[in-house]
């Protein structure tokens, strides 16, 4: 009986671990497709100044790029947070593997 534990303790602590690392996976792409479209934007912004716009356009143009600098920090930030929370998830699933081992 005591086998057959640790081995569905085994396969849940896998099946977890799997699907937590799938769930990295899955915020890294959101993060590189965010970070990907935000580059592109800011492209499109430049190539949308021309020299005879001024200062006014400049100043539109920098804020902008402030407001798109500003909202791929805040990305990276949930990113790392969720991250945080993911490996914290996985530590204890961890713990509560070896802890089904060791009974």
């Amino acid at each position: 009986m005591k086998e057959r534990e640790q081995i569905l303790a085994e396969e849940a602590y896998f099946s977890q671990k799997k699907e937590l690392e799938e769930q990295e996976l899955l915020l890294e792409e959101q993060n590189r497709a965010f970070r990907h479209s935000s580059e592109n934007l800011y492209e499109e912004l430049r190539q949308l100044m021309r020299p005879e716009d001024g200062a006014e356009a400049r100043e539109i143009f920098n804020r902008m790029r402030r407001v798109l600098d500003n909202s791929q920090e805040e990305a990276a930030l949930v990113r790392r947070s969720a991250l945080r929370e993911l490996e914290d998830q996985s530590e204890e699933i961890r713990k509560s593997y070896y802890n089904k081992i060791k009974k």
